[in-house]
C-alpha cells in the first residue's frame, strides 16, 4: 500500500568511512559523513549532539541519555534504543530499520520525513511529540503513549497498536484500518475523521466502556 504523501528520503553520500564512536565523539559533538557499526554506546549523558549524513548499523544505545539530540539524514539499521532517553530530540529525513525501541522516551521530540519499519517499540513514550510526514510500517507499538502528540500526514501500516494510548490526540484523517488492535485509548472528541475497519470499531466501543453482544 503506497503512502498518501511523499516522504523525503535521507540524503547520504555513498562510500562513507567507517569510524568508531569514541573517535568521533571525542573530536566533536557534530558528527557527520561516516558509518558507525557493531558498537555499544556507554550508558551516560550526551548533550547537544548532532548527527548529519550518518549510518548506524547494529549499534546499542540502551539506557543512554541524549539531551537535545539532532539527527538529519541518518539511517539507524538494527540499532537498540531500549529505555534510552531522547526527549526533545529532532529527527529530519531519518529511517529506523528493524530497531528496538522498547520504553524509549521521546517526549516533546520532533519527527519530520521519518520512517519506522519492522521496529519493536512497545511502551514507546511520545507525549507532546510532533510527527509530520511520518510512516510507521510493520512495527510493534503495543502500550505506546502518544498523549497530546501532533500527527500531521502520518500513516500506520500493518502496525500492532493494542493498548496504545492516543489521549488528547486529534485523529482526523489518520488511517488505522491497516493496523491491528483489540483495544486502544482515545479521546471521544478527537475521533471525528479517523479511518478504521469494521473489525476495529469493536475496539473503539470497548475503549468507552461499552459492552458488545457478539452473540448477535
Amino acid at each position: 500500500m503506497a503512502a498518501s504523501f511523499k516522504r523525503q528520503l535521507p540524503k547520504i553520500k555513498q562510500h562513507l568511512e567507517v569510524k568508531s564512536w569514541s573517535d568521533c565523539y571525542e573530536q566533536d559533538k557534530y558528527m557527520d559523513s561516516c558509518v558507525i557499526e557493531n558498537e555499544m554506546i556507554q550508558v551516560e549523558e550526551y548533550d547537544k549532539v548532532f548527527f548529519d549524513q550518518m549510518i548506524f548499523k547494529n549499534v546499542t544505545f540502551i539506557g543512554s541519555f541524549f539531551q537535545l539530540l539532532e539527527c538529519v539524514d541518518v539511517i539507524f539499521d538494527h540499532c537498540d534504543f531500549s529505555n534510552a532517553r531522547l526527549n526533545q530530540a529532532v529527527f529530519h529525513r531519518v529511517e529506523f530499520r528493524q530497531c528496538k525501541m522498547a520504553g524509549t522516551q521521546l517526549a516533546e521530540a520532533h519527527f519530520q520525513h521519518v520512517l519506522f519499519v519492522d521496529t519493536l517499540a512497545p511502551y514507546l513514550e511520545c507525549q507532546f511529540t510532533s510527527f509530520k510526514h511520518v510512516m510507521l510500517e510493520k512495527s510493534v507499538l503495543k502500550h505506546a503513549n502518544f498523549f497530546e502528540a501532533k500527527l500531521m500526514k502520518v500513516e500506520f501500516q500493518e502496525c500492532q497498536l493494542d493498548e496504545a494510548s492516543f489521549y488528547e490526540v486529534d485523529l482526523a484523517g489518520i488511517d488505522l484500518s491497516a493496523s491491528y488492535f483489540e483495544r486502544i485509548a482515545v479521546t471521544s472528541g478527537k475521533l471525528k475523521g479517523c479511518i478504521i475497519s469494521p473489525e476495529q470499531a469493536i475496539g473503539f466501543v470497548k475503549a468507552f466502556g461499552m459492552v458488545v453482544n457478539e452473540k448477535g
